[in-house]
């Protein structure tokens, strides 16, 4: 696995916004400071918006940036509080993302003062992968290349990671659900059942048994319109889940049965040439191929049978210009 790929947390910055210098504003850093255990800074307008009564250089609010271990643990417990549900909003395209808390008397440990009063925070949190000081840096400044950049599914599933199995295991008992029970399609599809009846049924049938999440994203499939697609959207998952955990998935064809020591080969040598850390294994015999193996992983195809060489030996004898 490249280590340069990993998504890290570069920071997080716990914000509270005031508005106003004075007694609030000290009320406001000692929360942060009790909620973070780290001293904050006040913040400064930069503006002046005489409506507002605000000048450049007023103190408006205070913040706290965490790294580290100290980063993740907060992320953590903020995410409690949420219930580990963050809004597909609060993502940007890098990856980066900002939520809310409403009252810090719900961190764990933190009880009501009625000489502090009530106040919530803004928590934004950075991801990054390894590189991305050559966009800081004063010489040779360059931009972090598309692919290198953290996508808003690989920031999802880093803050997820605690349920993304189980969200990976409620995605395939779905999909063999929805295989078994061909009728549940067609009643999704029906087009005399209205919306808010399709949306009832998938409630009835899965809530309880999968994550909310899970049920969410259904309700949101039924809402759309786009039932049909629900096994391709939840297979897109299952996969997507699969390459950010470097498990690949390979299909090997044969001409014959392959013994346990020939798979065991084909494995290892699949190890030894990608950068999986472990496979799937899927095995199928087609006698058309009369000897070798086609092995696909991902839309890469390996053909080494003797079907395809004969046919590539018919093409250049068909090439051959006699005189």
């Amino acid at each position: 696995m490249n280590s340069l790929r990993d998504v890290r947390v570069e920071k997080v910055v716990v914000n509270i916004g005031v508005g106003e210098a004075g007694e609030r504003l000290s009320k406001a850093c000692k929360v942060l400071e009790m909620v973070t255990g780290q001293k904050p800074i006040q913040t400064i307008s930069k503006t002046v918006n005489r409506d507002l009564g605000i000048r450049e250089g007023m103190p408006l609010g205070c913040k706290v940036t965490l790294r580290g271990e100290v980063a993740t643990d907060f992320i953590k417990r903020a995410l409690v509080i949420r219930e580990m549900r963050v809004p597909e909003y609060s993502f940007d395209k890098e990856g980066n993302m900002s939520f809310g808390i409403t009252d810090y008397t719900d961190f764990d440990g933190m009880k009501y003062d009625p000489e502090i009063g009530i106040f919530g925070m803004d928590v934004n949190v950075v991801l990054r992968r390894a590189g991305n000081r050559i966009t800081q840096r004063m010489l040779l400044k360059r931009r972090i290349p598309k692919g290198h950049r953290v996508q808003r599914f690989e920031a999802f599933i880093e803050e997820s990671s605690l349920y993304l199995e189980e969200y990976q295991e409620e995605a395939v008992a779905v999909r063999k659900a929805m295989e078994e029970n061909p009728d549940l399609l067609k009643l999704m599809t029906h087009p005399k059942i209205v919306k808010e009846e399709k949306i009832k049924i998938i409630e009835e049938i899965f809530a309880g048994k999968v994550s909310a999440e899970l049920v969410g994203l259904l309700r949101m499939i039924v809402d759309k319109g786009h039932f049909l697609e629900a096994d391709a959207v939840l297979e897109y998952f299952i996969d997507a889940v699969k390459e950010y955990k470097n498990i690949g998935t390979a299909y090997v064809t044969s001409a014959m049965e392959l013994s346990d020591a020939q798979k065991a080969a084909v494995e290892k040598r699949l190890l030894e040439t990608t950068r999986y850390v472990k496979f799937e294994m899927h095995y199928a015999v087609d006698a058309a191929l009369i000897g070798g193996m086609v092995i696909r992983v991902g839309d890469r195809v390996v053909d080494s049978s003797i079907r395809t060489k004969l046919e590539d030996m018919k093409k250049q004898l068909l090439n051959i210009q006699l005189g």
